[in-house]
């Protein structure tokens, strides 16, 4: 069915708040992904961190994403092609600094065999802005990674590999839903690749190093290791996905 976001009410009319949306494979209230997250109806909230805290951690895991192979980088930013655009793409073991977040959102989730693999596509709009072009260009980008995760996923669970991924406009996982958590992207970003983070009114926004705001974050999530994740990936870049609706 269709969603709401319910930034406008929660947010007090925050700039990031959308027109009625399409959520693939889930119900309830929506809030953009690269927004704080926020209490929902009948959803825990995963905890906030402050701007402060968040800006720490990502100082904190800084000297480990310099070095490629080392601390919780396993693969460093790549792009993975698609029939539908491309996204950028980088895979992490879940840092000591996340876990909590992370068990929240999984709890059922083995936390040593989990990688993460954040993605962010750039989009053609500045999605801080308002309008009924960054509304289109949002479903565009949210349409490209549900298609594509779908996609992922069906290949990792057909070689017996626990995967999953979050929808990038509620925050909620697509696949497991045993936890009432949210996922906060922003958070998870700035500690997995140190993204700046700013602000947009009443709402925190992740800043990608070269596009700035023009980034559409939403996130992957498997146990499979990532040599069998980069080849599902590259597997992907032959196959024609199709646009859900």
């Amino acid at each position: 069915g269709s969603a709401r976001c319910v930034l406008g009410r929660l947010g007090a009319g925050c700039a990031l708040a959308g027109r009625q949306r399409r959520l693939i494979g889930t119900g309830g209230h929506a809030v953009h992904s690269y927004v704080r997250s926020l209490d929902l109806p009948g959803r825990r909230r995963v905890r906030i961190r402050s701007q402060k805290e968040a800006d720490k951690q990502a100082g904190e895991m800084a000297p480990t994403q310099q070095e490629e192979g080392k601390g919780h980088v396993l693969v460093g930013p790549s792009v993975a092609t698609t029939s539908l655009g491309d996204l950028e793409y980088s895979v992490h073991r879940v840092p000591r600094t996340h876990r909590d977040d992370i068990q929240s959102v999984f709890p059922k989730a083995d936390c040593e065999a989990l990688r993460i693999v954040p993605t962010c596509q750039r989009a053609r709009e500045d999605l801080v802005k308002v309008g009924e072009e960054i509304e289109a260009e949002k479903d565009r980008l949210l349409l490209v990674f549900m298609s594509w995760s779908k996609a992922l996923w069906g290949l990792l669970d057909a070689q017996g590999h626990w995967s999953d991924y979050v929808d990038p406009c509620s925050g909620l996982s697509m696949v497991h839903r045993e936890s009432q958590a949210i996922y906060d992207e922003v958070a998870a970003l700035a500690v997995l690749r140190g993204f700046k983070m700013s602000n947009a009114g009443c709402c925190k926004v992740v800043l990608h190093p070269q596009w700035g705001s023009f980034i559409y974050p939403a996130t992957f999530f498997t146990t499979a290791p990532e040599q069998d994740i980069q080849q599902a990936i590259e597997k992907l870049k032959g196959m024609e996905l199709k646009m859900d609706s």
